[in-house]
């Protein structure tokens, strides 16, 4: 009646109560299956179970989290002090809230582990809306809709970039007229449509399972390529925008943005697979989180530093000093010299009359 691998020591001097049983039984259930096949547990048995190493490892990622939500105040604090534009500085605003939004939901992914794929889910929702942001602010550095398709523009459209045609050198040139735009634009913008969708129906089929991973489940493949398919076509979008503006644009360094966009949508569309495919190598001899859950904490923790890193490179490159993209500042700095050549000037007739 019972499986041979569990090995009941009853004694008749000695009975084994009922909680005891339970103990046993599920020791003897963990210690006999493999990383994969382990059930991530819950939050009060993870912690109660979690070693001291991983737990100052979570507690120096917290602290990281703290100085990149510290940083992205003073962030805001330059975009709404030295940008003119309140609707420029909100989309930057919403471009710069990607880093403390991914180390935030990367620590509570640390803390919860059955919170893991929801966080990523949050992290990759935001970087989709993220990127239709990026592309409301490249029009809107162009003067708007209308100034980039006015027929004297320097702007014309390459269609003849990656991800997708780059090797299609015979495409042609369009004129940013406001319908091819608008086309331009919605590459983008289904992107942050579609995406959620999809992402609910994984978020269904993981609350149906508990949280347990299999990858033999027959939808996995279907969603995962139609995911893929929107994030290429998405990413088109943007690089078209971003190739188009690039030299006109470069007083705002667009160029920069960009950049740090790419490598954003790399951590989590490249990175999170490498670490899942290398979840064959992790030791899990604690017995706690399955090996894909454990290859799930890494990725996170390594997360959480680029985020604080890659947000200190943004504030370097992005200094008002360095940027005409924060107009006020060079207002607020030609009047200091305005004033300070009339306080120098004033000083001979002060010590004439003195």
């Amino acid at each position: 009646l019972w499986n041979s691998s569990f090995s009941f020591h009853l004694s008749l001097d000695k009975p084994m109560n009922q909680t005891e049983m339970v103990e046993h039984v599920n020791f003897n259930v963990t210690a006999n299956v493999s990383c994969s096949k382990l059930i991530t547990p819950t939050f009060y048995d993870y912690m109660s179970r979690i070693d001291n190493v991983t737990l100052s490892l979570i507690v120096f990622c917290c602290v990281e989290t703290l100085i990149t939500f510290i940083l992205f105040v003073i962030c805001c604090h330059f975009f709404c002090t030295y940008v003119s534009s309140s609707a420029r500085s909100s989309k930057l605003a919403w471009l710069a809230g990607i880093f403390p939004l991914a180390s935030g939901a990367s620590c509570i992914g640390m803390i919860v582990p059955r919170a893991m794929p929801l966080s990523d889910m949050i992290i990759v929702l935001y970087i989709s809306r993220c990127l239709f942001g990026f592309v409301d602010l490249v029009i809107d550095c162009c003067g708007g809709m209308q100034s980039m398709s006015d027929e004297h523009s320097v702007f014309q459209l390459k269609l003849n970039t990656g991800p997708c045609c780059c090797c299609f050198v015979c495409l042609p040139k369009l004129s940013p007229t406001v319908k091819n735009i608008r086309i331009m634009r919605f590459f983008v913008y289904q992107n942050a449509i579609f995406r959620p969708i999809l992402f609910f129906f994984i978020g269904v089929f993981w609350v149906d399972r508990w949280g347990s991973f299999d990858t033999e489940m027959p939808f996995k493949p279907f969603i995962t390529t139609l995911v893929v398919l929107s994030s290429l076509i998405a990413l088109y979008g943007v690089n078209v925008f971003h190739m188009t503006t690039k030299e006109p644009l470069k007083k705002y360094k667009i160029y920069i943005l960009m950049s740090i966009i790419q490598f954003v949508i790399l951590i989590f569309n490249l990175q999170a697979p490498i670490f899942l495919a290398c979840s064959s190598l992790v030791s899990c001899d604690e017995m706690l989180l399955p090996s894909y859950a454990k290859t799930s904490l890494w990725h996170h923790m390594v997360v959480v530093t680029e985020c604080l890193l890659l947000l200190s490179l943004a504030m370097w490159f992005f200094r008002p000093q360095e940027n005409c993209m924060f107009d006020k500042f060079y207002i607020s700095r030609a009047d200091q010299h305005v004033e300070r050549n009339e306080t120098v000037h004033l000083k001979p007739e002060l010590l004439s009359h003195t």
